[in-house]
Formats: C-alpha cells, structure tokens, sequence
C-alpha cells in the first residue's frame, strides 16, 4: 500500500474524455510502465477504453516527449514516479 504522499504518476485527461472520469482532469496511477499505467486507468474507468480502442487516433505525451511506439511497445517505456502523461485525442474542425 502505497503512502498518501507518496508520488505517482499522473495522467492527464483530455476535456472531452472528463465525463468518463467523473471530471476529473488529472488522475494519479500506480504503474512502471506506460502499459501498466493505460491498463490500470481503462480498469478503473472502463469508458476510456472506447474512446481509446484505437490507438492510431491517441497521442500521448510523457513529460513533453511524444510517445509515437504502438500499444504493443508500451510495456517499453518505463515512467518515474513524477511524470506527466498527457492523452491527446484528435478533434475535427477548422
């Protein structure tokens, strides 16, 4: 059990994906990886993982740094206990 100061990583969520997260806008999860970060956060909010199930539409970014591996490759990129992750979803109009 992790103590209540302790620091995790932290997911960002984008405006548009907030109603799935109870409007939470950042969420703190337990995680080594990106892939262990993404499959705790679709675990915890199931609704996330629909608008995320094609992963060719998601962007994410890691403390400014694209991440631009496929889903099969996020077990690779190893987080710290500080960093950012960004979803970026893309938007239509002009």
């Amino acid at each position: 059990m992790r103590c209540k100061d302790e620091l995790m990583p932290k997911v960002i969520i984008p405006f548009s994906c907030r109603n799935y997260t109870d409007n939470q806008h950042e969420i703190n999860m337990d995680g080594e990886s990106l892939e262990e970060i993404m499959k705790g956060l679709w675990s915890r909010h199931p609704g996330l993982k629909t608008i995320f199930d094609d992963t060719a539409m998601l962007s994410i970014v890691v403390n400014s740094r694209l991440v631009t591996t496929g889903i099969e490759k996020w077990d690779a990129v190893s987080l710290n206990k500080e960093d950012e992750i960004a979803l970026i979803i893309p938007i239509a109009g002009g």
